[in-house]
């Protein structure tokens, strides 16, 4: 009764002894017990038992365990990390400083992706540092790299905030520390000395190692 009628939902067509019941489009003759009363909830299995009578033969059905769940797929794999950078160091989100926190020289160009960015800090030995931001590229630098031993000098033209440097052709606009002021290029002595970031949104500083 549980299996047919509880947990199949099923119900009698006809719940008389012998009365006819299809299923699945098969007829079949309804049996319960012994033909004394129809069946119902008292008709329960129980695993069963064997009553000897010869030309029957009982088989009994074993319970099959569900099957077991799929493994889960396979997690992609991981992606190889990137070749590391031999020129730079990243020193994090934000904008290059000296050492003291200070503003360096810089010379900023427009329109150029992170690497044309690096690339052109290579060319020049007096390059110490790329600040990224957009498409801006900074290059940064301080007074001993670009005059002392980079030999280049600052006029009263160019010696002027955004003032226009030209080098190999790429034009940079000049800022000297943060002041705004007209010869802070030649009026100060800038020392990168390795530098250090401050946090800023969107720029991003990389030193040349």
């Amino acid at each position: 009764w549980n299996a047919y009628v509880v947990e199949s939902t099923n119900t009698f067509q006809n719940n008389n002894w012998g009365g006819t019941q299809s299923i699945d489009g098969e007829y079949y003759q309804t049996y319960c017990n012994g033909g004394s009363t129809p069946c119902s909830s008292s008709n329960v299995f129980n695993g069963g038992s064997l009553n000897r009578r010869e030309g029957y033969h009982c088989y009994l059905k074993l319970a099959s365990a569900p099957p077991a769940p799929l493994p889960p797929p396979p997690s992609p794999p991981t992606p190889p990390p990137p070749p590391p950078d031999l020129d730079y160091s990243y020193l994090g989100e934000g904008e290059c400083r000296m050492a003291n926190g200070q503003y360096p020289i810089g010379f900023s160009a427009w329109g150029t992706g992170l690497s044309e960015c690096k690339d052109l800090c290579l060319q020049y030995d007096w390059c110490l540092a790329v600040e990224k931001q957009g498409n801006g590229c900074n290059l940064i630098t301080d007074t001993e790299a670009f005059i002392t031993t980079g030999g280049n000098t600052f006029t009263d033209e160019n010696d002027q905030w955004g003032a226009t440097r030209t080098f190999d052709g790429q034009s940079y606009t000049t800022y000297c520390g943060g002041s705004g002021k007209a010869g802070a290029c030649r009026s100060v002595t800038y020392e990168f000395s390795g530098g250090s970031l401050n946090s800023r949104s969107g720029y991003h500083c990389y030193v040349k190692t």
